[in-house]
C-alpha cells in the first residue's frame, strides 16, 4: 500500500488486475506505464480483440510497453530507473503484479505423488491430479481466476470424486469476462483456434458498436462483437469488447 500516490507510476504485470488498475489510475490523471512480457496484451484472447484492448489503453494515455520483462531496477536519486526489455525508463514508484503460483504450502503434495510446477497443478480432462484419487479445480489449475469457471470445475470434480470419473471438462460453452474498461467477454474458440481446427470452413461475422444505433444514442462507440461460425451453421465462438460484453 502506498501512503501517497505519486504522479508517475509504472505497473509491471500481464494480469487483468494490472491492466484494470492502470486504466483506473490513468483516469485519476496519473502518468502510467504498463509493462508486459508478451508481444500483446492478453495473449490467450482473440488477436483482434486484444488489438482493440491495446488501442484503448493508448487512448487512455497509458504508455504500453510490450516484450518488456523487468530486467533491472536502480535507485536514481528520488526516482527509480528501470530496464524493461529493450526500454529504459525512470518512475517515481513501481507496482508489481508477479506471476501467480499455486498455494500448496503444507499440503504435502510430494508425499501423495501430486505433480505441480510454479504456475499450476497438473490435471487431466477429468480434473484428476497425477494421483488419480485427488482432484483439483479453480485458479490452482492455471489461467485467470474466474468464479463461474471455478464453480463449473468444482461440479465436475465432485461428480468424478464421489461417483465414477466419467465426466471430462468442456470449456467450449463456459463464458469468461475480463473486467477492463470497457470489459472483454468471450466464449468458445478464437478465430485462430477455429481456423487451425476447421481451415477455410469458418465464417466470421462482426458488428461494430459505432454502427449500432443503440450504442450511438448512448455514446458508447468503442467496441466490437464477433461470432465465429462453421459453414454448417454451428457457432464455434463469440468475442466482444465493449460496455455490454458481460451481458452479450
Amino acid at each position: 500500500t502506498l501512503e501517497t500516490l505519486p504522479d508517475t507510476l509504472t505497473i509491471i504485470g500481464e494480469t487483468p488486475e494490472a491492466t484494470g488498475l492502470a486504466q483506473n489510475l490513468a483516469r485519476l490523471q496519473k502518468k502510467i506505464t504498463l509493462s508486459i512480457p508478451n508481444s500483446r496484451i492478453f495473449p490467450t484472447e482473440d488477436r483482434e480483440i486484444s488489438h482493440w484492448m491495446q488501442n484503448q489503453l493508448e487512448a487512455d494515455g497509458i504508455n504500453l510497453l510490450t516484450n518488456a520483462p523487468l530486467l533491472e531496477i536502480q535507485q536514481a536519486e528520488e526516482q527509480k530507473w528501470l530496464r524493461l526489455g529493450e526500454n529504459s525508463i525512470t518512475t517515481e514508484e513501481i507496482i508489481l503484479f508477479p506471476d501467480t503460483s499455486p498455494n500448496v504450502a503444507g499440503l504435502n503434495l510430494e508425499g501423495v505423488r501430486v505433480t505441480y510446477d510454479e504456475k499450476r497443478i497438473l490435471l487431466n480432462k477429468k480434473l484428476q491430479t497425477t494421483n488419480k484419487t485427488i482432484y483439483a479445480c479453480g485458479a490452482i489449475a492455471g489461467g485467470y481466476s474466474a468464479f463461474n469457471l471455478a464453480q463449473y470445475e468444482a461440479e465436475i470434480a465432485l461428480k468424478n470424486a464421489l461417483f465414477f470419473p466419467l465426466f471430462p471438462v468442456n470449456y467450449s460453452f463456459i463464458p469468461s469476462v475480463i473486467n477492463t474498461i470497457p470489459p472483454l467477454g468471450r466464449v468458445g474458440l478464437s478465430q485462430v483456434q477455429a481456423q487451425r481446427r476447421y481451415g477455410d470452413q469458418i465464417v466470421v461475422f462482426k458488428e461494430y458498436f459505432k454502427s449500432n444505433l443503440i450504442n450511438i444514442s448512448q455514446g458508447n462507440l468503442t467496441g466490437i462483437f464477433k461470432i465465429i461460425v462453421h459453414k454448417n451453421g454451428e457457432i464455434l465462438g463469440g468475442h466482444c469488447f465493449g460496455n455490454y460484453a458481460p451481458e452479450l
